[in-house]
């Protein structure tokens, strides 16, 4: 079952209640999670986007940016038991990861580093904080972490503090 949809500039993305994050539309910069560009990577059907370890199992928030996609993922817990999604608005896991893909020629992804990538990559720049939650717009990264609401880029102009969780603009 579908819980949450998330459109970007020409891609789309699904989050299922079992934390599965499916993909659709355009992938001219990556967007989708899948390593292709080219006349042939527009996918009208909606394919498993295949996450990494030790993140792979549960993705809690999903957003689409312009050209570029950020989760909000974590493990299954030691028991193999999983959070819902809707729980984590009053329940806080004990860690969960941001991940970003696709275009990032302006910094979008709030690492520090610039370029695409055509799978989800973690994003360290926030040290060892939560993230809670993530909104992407067309250049930018939103990410909340369990310190508080901190932007990830400032617009591809900034990085986020790691030891205060504010972000700072330059």
């Amino acid at each position: 079952k579908i819980v949450k949809v998330a459109a970007g500039y020409y891609h789309n993305l699904a989050l299922t209640d079992k934390g599965v994050l499916l993909s659709w539309g355009g992938n001219s910069h990556m967007q989708l999670g899948r390593n292709f560009t080219g006349h042939d990577s527009c996918s009208r059907d909606s394919m498993r986007v295949e996450i990494p370890p030790p993140a792979l199992n549960f993705v809690n928030f999903a957003a689409a940016g312009g050209y570029h996609s950020a989760i909000v993922t974590q493990p299954l817990f030691p028991d193999r038991s999983t959070v819902e999604p809707s729980a984590q608005i009053t329940t806080r896991p004990t860690f969960a990861y941001g991940m970003v893909w696709g275009n990032n020629q302006h910094g979008q992804f709030g690492t520090g580093r610039y370029g695409m990538a055509g799978s989800p990559q973690y994003v360290t720049s926030h040290g060892n904080l939560t993230m809670l939650k993530v909104w992407a717009g067309g250049l930018q990264t939103y990410w909340q972490n369990d310190v508080r609401d901190c932007a990830g880029d400032c617009n591809g102009h900034g990085r986020c503090n790691t030891d205060t969780g504010i972000c700072e603009c330059f």
